[in-house]
C-alpha cells in the first residue's frame, strides 16, 4: 500500500509471506508439491474451499461461519468423509467416490 519494495526476508518476518524458497526452481519444486497433494484431497472438499473462499469475500464473519457450517454439514454426510477416516486408519490412499461438479 505504500509503494515501497521490500525484501523477502522482510516479508516473512512481517507474516506476508509463508515462505522463502533460495531459488526459482525449489519454488517450482514446492508449487508442484503443493498441487500434488491438493489433487489427493477429496475433490468435494476441495471444490468446498474453493467456493468458500469466493462467496466469503466480503461478507461478515459470522454469515462466512454459518457458510463453513453449512458446507461441513453437507460433507459430513457423503460417503467420501468415512473413506477419508477408514483410509487413515489403515493407513492407505483414500478411493473418493465423488466427482467435482456433482450435487452432494
Amino acid at each position: 500500500m505504500t509503494s515501497r519494495h521490500y525484501t523477502a526476508v522482510q516479508a516473512l518476518n512481517w507474516g506476508l509471506a509463508a515462505y522463502v524458497y533460495p531459488t526459482r526452481e525449489k519454488l517450482y519444486e514446492e508449487a508442484d508439491n503443493l498441487a500434488i497433494d491438493i489433487i489427493k484431497m477429496a475433490p468435494l472438499a476441495v471444490e468446498a474451499v474453493k467456493r468458500m473462499v469466493s462467496k466469503g469475500e466480503g461478507v461478515d464473519l459470522m454469515t462466512h461461519l454459518g457458510m463453513e457450517v453449512d458446507m461441513q454439514s453437507m460433507l459430513l454426510k457423503i460417503n467420501d468423509f468415512q473413506e477419508g477416516i477408514t483410509a487413515l486408519m489403515e493407513k492407505r490412499d483414500p478411493v473418493w467416490q465423488k466427482k467435482i461438479g456433482e450435487k452432494i
